[in-house]
């Protein structure tokens, strides 16, 4: 029981440190800032490393690695998607790849 109490502590300041140095970093084409991208992925790392020491026989640890991959890159998209709609990528790509609209805009 005292490693994990000490693992938990180092964890928690790791988080910690993380979370503050990397907060006014924003990713490239994304809202979300590298410091909260981080902590979320150590502490998914730190769950999938719990699940393979302390549930040997199970594949549990397999779910939630894959399950957290997909969650990630969803919201990844997600998100890329936005900022492009935003910055109106997506619907200046739209409008001029439908040459029958454009007539309408010049009459």
């Amino acid at each position: 029981m005292p490693g994990s109490i000490l693992f938990t502590a180092v964890a928690a300041v790791s988080y910690f440190v993380v979370g503050i140095r990397y907060e006014a970093d924003i990713m490239p084409g994304t809202l979300t800032t590298i410091g909260q991208f981080a902590v979320l992925i150590i502490i998914w790392l730190n769950v999938v490393g719990m699940c393979v020491i302390y549930l040997k026989r199970n594949n549990s640890w397999f779910w939630f690695l894959s399950i957290g991959l997909l969650i990630q890159l969803i919201a990844y998209l997600v998100s890329s998607l936005h900022q492009a709609v935003r910055r109106g990528v997506g619907a200046n790509r739209w409008y001029h790849s439908h040459g029958w609209l454009s007539h309408l805009a010049k009459a």
